[in-house]
C-alpha cells in the first residue's frame, strides 16, 4: 500500500458563500483581469523586479490563458473563477527564452485545504503542454494573508519527496505609502483595492480615501489613456452607498463639470470625462452634451415663446388686430386669436 503524507489535509466540502449585492453589481473577478491584461509589464515589476528586468519589453507578450483551460478540461475540475482570473503569459526573455508566467488571483478569505496542489497542477500541466520548465508561478491575494500551508506544496512518496513554492503577493499587506509614490499601474491598482480593504465598515472614510485617490492619479506621469483606465477601475472599486457616491461625483473636478454651462473643454478632459460619465450616468460624454445642448435649445424657445405672448397682450392692448398682429410678426393667425380670446375671458 502506498504511503503518501502531504502537507495538506484532503478537500473538505463547505457550504457556498453568498455573493455580497455589491459584488453582483460589479465584477471584481473580470476587472482585475482585464487590468493586468493591458497592464502586464507593470504587474511583472510589481510582482518581481529581477524577472521584468530579465524580459525584452519590446516583444508584445502572448495571452495563452484560453489555452489554459482547455489543457485543464477533462483533466482536473476547475471553475468558473479560475476561467475569469488566471494569466497564462508567454514573454520573451533578453536572452532570446522564451518565459511563461502564470498568474492566478484569488478573492477568496476561506481557502480549500487543496489550494497549494492545485497550484502545483496547473504549473505541472503548463510544463506538459509547452515542454518547458521555464515557468514562474504567481498568486495574487486580494485579501488577507493566507496561511503557510497555502504557500507551498510538499508531499512525501516514500522519500520521493516535492517541494513547490510560489510567488505570492498579499494586496493586504502592501504600504500605502509605498504605493502612493509609485508611477506603476498595477500598483496603484493595488492602492485602491488596499484602500477598500482598509476601509470596510466605514463609508465615510473610503469616501475620503477615493477623492485622495483620485487627485493622486491626477499628479502621475502618465498617458491621458492611462489615467482613464485607472480612474475608471478605482471608481468601481471603491464602491460607495448612494448618497456618498453623488456626494464624491460633486467633489470630483471631471464629473462635476457635466454639471456646469462653462467649459472649456481639451481632448483629455473629454477622453477622461468620456470614461467616467459612462460610469456616473450610463452615457458617454457626447450624449451629456447633446442633451444639454438640447435642453438649452429647448429653454431659448419657452423663453421666445414666453416674449411672443408679452407682444401679443401688450399689442392687443393697443387695439391691434388678431390679423395685424400676424401680419406684422408673422405668427400664426390662429394662435393670436386664441390668446386674444383668453385674454378677453380673463
Amino acid at each position: 500500500m502506498t504511503k503518501l503524507k502531504s502537507t495538506e489535509n484532503k478537500p473538505t466540502s463547505r457550504p457556498k458563500e453568498k455573493k455580497s449585492k455589491k459584488l453582483d453589481i460589479f465584477d471584481q473577478d473580470s476587472a482585475w483581469k482585464n487590468y493586468i491584461t493591458t497592464n502586464i509589464f507593470d504587474c511583472i515589476e510589481a510582482l518581481n523586479s529581477d524577472l521584468h528586468e530579465s524580459i525584452d519589453t519590446s516583444v508584445p507578450p502572448e495571452f495563452l490563458e484560453q489555452e489554459l483551460i482547455n489543457i485543464m478540461r477533462g483533466k482536473y475540475k476547475i471553475k468558473n473563477k479560475e476561467k475569469k482570473t488566471d494569466k497564462l503569459v508567454k514573454f520573451q526573455l533578453l536572452n532570446g527564452e522564451s518565459h511563461y508566467i502564470f498568474v492566478h488571483l484569488e478573492f477568496q478569505s476561506k481557502l480549500e485545504d487543496n489550494f497549494s496542489e492545485r497550484i502545483y497542477i496547473y504549473r505541472s500541466l503548463i510544463s506538459l503542454r509547452y515542454q518547458t520548465q521555464n515557468i514562474t508561478t504567481f498568486v495574487i491575494f486580494t485579501g488577507k494573508s493566507p496561511s503557510d500551508k497555502h504557500k507551498v506544496f510538499e508531499l512525501d512518496c516514500f522519500g520521493s519527496f516535492i517541494h513547490f513554492r510560489y510567488n505570492t503577493y498579499t494586496i493586504f499587506e502592501q504600504n500605502p505609502e509605498a504605493l502612493e509614490k509609485s508611477d506603476n499601474l498595477f500598483e496603484l491598482a493595488v492602492l485602491a483595492a488596499k484602500y477598500t480593504l482598509d476601509t470596510e465598515g466605514d463609508a465615510r472614510r473610503r469616501l475620503m480615501f477615493k477623492k485622495k485617490l483620485y487627485e493622486l492619479a491626477q499628479t502621475k506621469q502618465l498617458s491621458l489613456e492611462k489615467i482613464d483606465e485607472l480612474l475608471s477601475f478605482v471608481f468601481d472599486y471603491m464602491l460607495l452607498p448612494d448618497e456618498l457616491e453623488n456626494e464624491f461625483t460633486a467633489a470630483v473636478p471631471f464629473l462635476s463639470q457635466l454639471n456646469s454651462d462653462e467649459m472649456v473643454i481639451t481632448r483629455g478632459k473629454r477622453q477622461l470625462a468620456t470614461i467616467i460619465s459612462t460610469e456616473v450616468y450610463g452615457k458617454s460624454f457626447e450624449q451629456i452634451l447633446a442633451e444639454k445642448e438640447a435642453e438649452k435649445e429647448a429653454e431659448k424657445e419657452a423663453q421666445k415663446e414666453v416674449d411672443r405672448l408679452h407682444t401679443i397682450l401688450s399689442m392687443l392692448k393697443n387695439n391691434f388686430t388678431p390679423q395685424q398682429i400676424a401680419d406684422i410678426f408673422g405668427y400664426d393667425l390662429d394662435n393670436v386669436i386664441n390668446i386674444a380670446k383668453k385674454n378677453t375671458a380673463d
